[in-house]
């Protein structure tokens, strides 16, 4: 059975209710030739933006945009957050899950979020 190895990203976001809010996150693989690491062409996979509560629930998801330099763009837009149930929903975790044509599924980048004004 073939195993797979590789580090996720963590990272921690601040976002604004009102605003645009535009991330990035990239993966990059070892070349394992010497000449260091390059981004996974992505450009044929598909890619969510979720964000969980701290009870697990799913409060929010977004389909992103791949790129075949290794990047997963992520678009929030000004309006997502403008909903009074976003008063109570101040912070939680973030991830961002990508699926390959060939049935792939890999979790590229991690971590906490929170809310502000």
């Amino acid at each position: 059975m073939p195993v797979v190895s590789m580090s996720v990203g963590r990272g921690d976001v601040l976002l604004h209710r009102g605003s645009d809010e535009h991330l990035a996150v990239r993966w990059l693989r070892d070349r394992r030739d010497g000449r260091g690491y390059v981004g996974v062409d992505l450009s044929a996979w598909t890619a969510s933006w979720s964000m969980s509560l701290p009870d697990g629930s799913v409060a929010y998801r977004l389909a992103c945009t791949t790129t075949d330099d290794g990047y997963v763009l992520v678009d929030i837009p000004y309006q997502a957050f403008m909903d009074p149930a976003w008063a109570s929903r101040l912070s939680g975790d973030w991830r961002v899950d990508a699926s390959g044509p060939d049935g792939e599924h890999v979790l590229v980048a991690y971590g906490h979020w929170a809310l502000t004004d």
